[in-house]
């Protein structure tokens, strides 16, 4: 392999210099896409000059596709960053047609190249994918088959026209994780194999035909997977065969340490012509400047080579007396391009002055990114030096905490926290309140939400009868416990007990709702909301922690996956339709969250305690005919252990409607909106000749009722507790129980007057 590529670079040498101007003045001409591999699948082709890019194509990354640097990859520096391709199925990069006919992408009775660099570890299956877009007649570069030692693939010019490269890239089935590069080519009905800058192989029986995928795959073949073991990077496509040439300079400039980017035009136009600019990064005069004719910015300063003449002394912005070869020309740490775009002068150390009067040198705002000459860069009503000392708020954000009032009104109007959306933390937003009339300072003043709707089902998990879940929502089918599961504490003893899951195995623990996803308000044309408080014990072998998902029966199918994947901080994930959220919020190991999902017929939310943390394009869900399950995911008998939920789940609840951020928040509340659980007051008859009082109130079969009271409803509960096992009727959820009348302080008997309690009342025990 060695020799291969000293073959290569001697046989490049002779050349290079003659041939690098007028191949990089066509290395643009004819490009459809180019995917740099910078840490995503972004397609960049239509932003060269001269590109023949129609659109701008990019990826969506599968799987465990992940990016690696490539400094320490060994394909060099210039180069960024390479995409790490696993192998196995689904982890790829995949490119949707923009339509149905010859385009960027689909190439039937075109022309086309493909460059790309790639390094081969594994050979885990044949024909493995570098980039294909399909079987029959279309193109696709791979591996051949299981020949051993390893040859690579191209086929581009009709049926069976798979042409084979003479030189190897290892022994099967191992790889030889060395970086090469490819090129193949279609002209009509003739194709090319190029490896390491040297032609391999002709060959060709057709054009190329569409196969019916309307998919590009980088790292797999859309029409089979048999995804690639490896590394990928800097991927370009043309329209046209590129020349002997071109390829060779594509590879010099490679094995140089520098990728395609480096070969395009990227349209310079600095107001300096290319003889002047010597590009030895020392300006003399203006004949010889030392700045780069490839860039328009040699460095880097955001200001034109042309703009900066050198002279010291600031005129305008076409003449700023700076140095074009050094972004910061007066050392101030200030680059030039952002004093001029300020009104500072580049040319003489000014960071210690404050001219819009705000309390914060320049430097500083340089380093807040705030308007030096705007005292108020945000507009918020509060001067940049007082929220960035004082009010420790965003100076380039007018509104902190996303509560919709400005920082300044709500320091000097209603004088909330302009850091907290819910200032008294009763769950509601500061705006909201105020917009309801109620004080946004005090969790007693409580603001009129619309009412909620009746869940479809709802599990309080505080009954633990056997396997059986009670569902308290309008649907009424109890659910079924399955695995080892057990109820422990809640978030407090106002939500009662939890359901606890494990994750053992065969012993997983989940909950079998009976009802199809259709019928959950999952289903085509549906709209819902799922919620659920969660404690999450944290990261348990598989990466996923499903609150909400689907038994699929054998294999594994697109469908409901709401919860948790553990592969980041921001680890809520939001999963049903192949184009899931991830990273949509966050849940602290240990710690009592409410999380809900939502779909409101156009887009996908996902809320983190009552606060909307994501939001995404979505559609109907896939597999929603698949039975909901609680606490895992992909489920069944053939599958006994799945992605199930490693902690603590309570309160589930699912609407079919939509319910507003203000609805979220209320429902969060134990009973709230069940239609069945809220305990709530129907009548207090006082016995003046007895001396009694009857309360009747609503319950539910199998609880218990604790009273207590107060002497004037003012100080809160005393606690003395007149009856603590107060059984509940088992009709119509009705109890009344008549006590002696509370007295106090020496006064006569009086009714007790019923009133609204705090939120978070003493509930049913």
């Amino acid at each position: 392999m060695n020799t291969h590529i000293l073959r290569k670079s001697l046989l490049a040498l002779g050349g290079v210099f003659l041939s690098s101007i007028s191949a990089q003045a066509q290395l643009q001409n004819g490009l459809l896409n180019y995917w740099p591999m910078e840490g995503d699948a972004s397609d960049v082709a239509a932003t060269t000059p001269g590109s023949a890019s129609t659109t701008a194509d990019d990826g969506t990354i599968n799987g465990t596709v992940t990016f690696v640097d490539n400094a320490a990859a060994g394909l060099g520096a210039g180069f960024g960053m390479a995409g790490n391709f696993p192998g196995g199925a689904g982890n790829n990069i995949t490119v949707l047609d923009p339509d149905d006919v010859t385009n960027d992408i689909d190439r039937s009775n075109a022309d086309l190249t493909i460059s790309a660099w790639f390094l081969l570890n594994n050979r885990d299956t044949g024909w493995q994918a570098l980039i294909a877009h399909g079987e029959g007649s279309d193109y696709r570069v791979a591996v051949n088959g299981t020949t051993s030692p390893i040859p690579m693939s191209y086929a581009g010019g009709g049926a069976g026209s798979d042409i084979n490269s003479t030189t190897t890239v290892g022994v099967g089935p191992a790889g030889d994780a060395t970086w090469h590069h490819i090129v193949v080519t279609t002209e009509g009905s003739t194709t090319q194999l190029f490896l390491d800058g040297v032609l391999e192989i002709l060959g060709g029986t057709g054009p190329i035909n569409e196969s019916g995928q309307n998919l590009l795959c980088i790292g797999c073949n859309p029409n089979n997977g048999r995804e690639w073991n490896g590394l990928i990077d800097d991927v370009g496509m043309w329209d046209r065969a590129l020349t002997t040439a071109e390829v060779t300079q594509i590879y010099d400039n490679g094995i140089a340490g520098n990728d395609l980017s480096n070969l395009l035009d990227s349209g310079d136009d600095d107001g300096l012509t290319d003889d002047v600019e010597t590009n030895n990064g020392t300006f003399v005069d203006a004949t010889n400047t030392g700045t780069n004719p490839r860039s328009p910015d040699s460095d880097g300063d955001g200001i034109d080579d042309g703009a900066e003449d050198g002279g010291n002394v600031y005129v305008n912005e076409t003449q700023t007396g700076s140095a074009p070869n050094v972004a910061d020309s007066d050392a101030d740490t200030m680059p030039d391009g952002y004093e001029v775009d300020n009104g500072q002068d580049p040319n003489s150390d000014d960071g210690a002055f404050d001219p819009d009067l705000d309390n914060l040198d320049n430097l500083t705002e340089f380093g807040l990114a705030t308007d030096p000459q705007d005292a108020d860069t945000d507009g918020d009503g509060l001067e940049d030096g007082a929220e960035t000392v004082t009010h420790e708020t965003d100076p380039n954000h007018p509104d902190t905490d996303d509560d919709s009032l400005t920082d300044g009104a709500e320091v000097n109007e209603h004088l909330t926290n302009p850091k907290l959306a819910d200032s008294d933390g009763d769950l509601f937003n500061d705006d909201f309140k105020i917009a309801q009339g109620s004080d946004p300072n005090d969790v007693h003043s409580t603001p009129n939400v619309p009412d909620l709707p009746v869940p479809l089902m709802y599990y309080s998990f505080d009954i633990e009868e056997g396997t059986v879940v009670e569902n308290l929502g309008s649907l009424e089918t109890e659910g079924n416990l399955v695995g080892g599961a057990t109820y422990g504490d809640s978030l407090d003893p106002a939500y009662g007990t939890a359901f606890y899951g494990n994750r053992t195995g065969a012993n997983d623990a989940y909950v079998q709702t009976g009802f199809a996803g259709t019928v959950l308000g999952f289903g085509p044309a549906s709209v819902y909301t799922a919620m659920a408080w969660v404690k999450w014990d944290g990261a348990s072998g598989n990466v996923d922690h499903m609150v909400f998902g689907q038994e699929d029966g054998p294999g594994n199918q697109n469908q409901l996956h709401h919860g948790i994947r553990a592969d980041s901080t921001a680890n809520v994930h939001y999963g049903g339709w192949g184009n899931d959220i991830n990273d949509a919020g966050t849940v602290v190991e240990e710690t009592w969250t409410h999380l809900a999902w939502q779909f409101d017929g156009s887009d996908k939310e996902v809320y983190v305690d009552g606060i909307e943390t994501a939001r995404g394009a979505g559609a109907t869900m896939a597999g929603h005919a698949f039975d909901v399950i609680i606490g895992g995911h992909g489920r069944d008998a053939a599958e006994p252990a799945g992605q199930s939920f490693n902690g603590a789940i309570d309160e589930v609840k699912i609407y079919d409607e939509v319910l507003t951020e203000a609805q979220v928040r209320s429902a969060m509340l134990p009973g709230e909106g069940s239609g069945a659980a809220g305990l709530e007051i129907k009548s207090i008859d006082y016995d003046r000749e007895n001396g009694t009082v009857t309360l009747t109130f609503s319950s539910r079969p199998g609880r218990s009722y604790a009273l207590v009271w107060t002497a004037d409803f003012q100080d809160g509960p005393n606690h003395l507790e007149i009856d603590d096992g107060i059984n509940a009727d088992t009709v119509e959820n009705i109890t009344s129980y008549t006590f002696p009348a509370p007295r106090s302080g020496g006064d006569p008997a009086r009714p007790i007057t019923a009133g609204k309690g705090p939120r978070y009342g003493a509930p049913p025990t």
